[in-house]
């Protein structure tokens, strides 16, 4: 019977929690403010005093608001980024990606500011790890980040370089200039460079066999329906 409840209760929150998402992410600061668990509960179709006890108060609703931005933001971000990039490639575009999206969208700043014991860096430097960790690890098989320093590490390292680079630059352009002068050559590994720039063809290389592939498939299609 326990296993049952507990069951049933993470399906509402996993309803509380999408539905949230949804309502949150066309909304303006102002909007996401005045979010109240009632709406919530509504929006979902179960009773306010569920709801609340999902909750628990104003203030959770309103970290969780600040979650579900990030997550989507996130989500967008990853979208966005070529499969054909080099990880350190992959990492400069997310960080100029990253960039972009916050001039453009400035709920989430807005947002640290105004809600009590919430902290969109963590949940950002979150996001990152659970994002970037394994990429990293497979990067560091391939000889394309140096492998003399723990992933761990390294990720913190550009977390922090991230948050710098944040403060200091403004604008796309300086913030692809600071990473590539500060950034990339610190995380590429130490040693003869031919071994980095032979990892890095590879992917060009692996890409443009896909790419010929995908022709060659389309080319087939389209010859078999003008015979027929």
């Amino acid at each position: 019977m326990a296993d049952i409840t507990s069951s049933i209760d993470q399906t509402v929150a996993q309803r509380l929690d999408q539905s949230l998402a949804s309502l949150v992410w066309p909304m303006s600061t102002d909007e996401i403010l005045s979010l109240t668990i009632e709406q919530l509960a509504d929006s979902v179709g179960i009773s306010r005093a569920t709801a609340y006890r999902h909750i628990g108060s104003r203030d959770e609703l309103r970290r969780r608001a600040i979650f579900a931005i990030a997550l989507e933001m996130s989500e967008r971000l990853l979208q966005e980024l070529p499969p054909s990039l080099t990880v350190v490639q992959r990492i400069e575009e997310a960080w100029v990606l990253s960039e972009r999206h916050n001039r453009e969208d400035r709920r989430l700043e807005e947002l640290s500011r105004l809600v009590q014991d919430s902290n969109p860096h963590q949940i950002r430097a979150d996001l990152a790890t659970s994002t970037f960790t394994d990429a990293l690890v497979a990067a560091q098989a391939d000889n394309q980040l140096r492998s003399d320093i723990a992933v761990t590490e390294l990720h913190d390292w550009l977390l922090q370089q991230n948050e710098i680079c944040q403060r200091i630059n403004n604008d796309e352009n300086s913030t692809r200039i600071w990473f590539r002068r500060f950034v990339a050559p610190a995380i590429v590994p130490q040693g003869d460079p031919n071994e980095w720039l032979a990892a890095r063809m590879n992917v060009l290389l692996e890409d443009v066999r896909l790419q010929v592939a995908q022709l060659n498939t389309s080319i087939t299609i389209e010859r078999e329906s003008l015979q027929n």
